[in-house]
């Protein structure tokens, strides 16, 4: 591993128990895109729960 990438932080698949958690993270992270081409995000509606659960049964969240 690079250690100039390296972080105090863990990327790491979700826990079913989070999932609900899922949409506030989403906007909390848009609004960093808020002064860039991507500033569309900052107004766009999370993903539905009904869709996190269906790639969280995949193994994608």
């Amino acid at each position: 591993m690079n250690r100039e990438f390296e972080s105090s932080y863990k990327i790491r698949l979700a826990r079913e128990s989070e999932l609900n958690l899922l949409a506030d993270i989403e906007r909390s992270a848009a609004i960093l895109f808020r002064d860039t081409p991507y500033a569309f995000l900052v107004s766009a509606e999370p993903l539905p729960l009904n869709v996190v659960e269906q790639q969280f049964q995949l193994g994608r969240v």
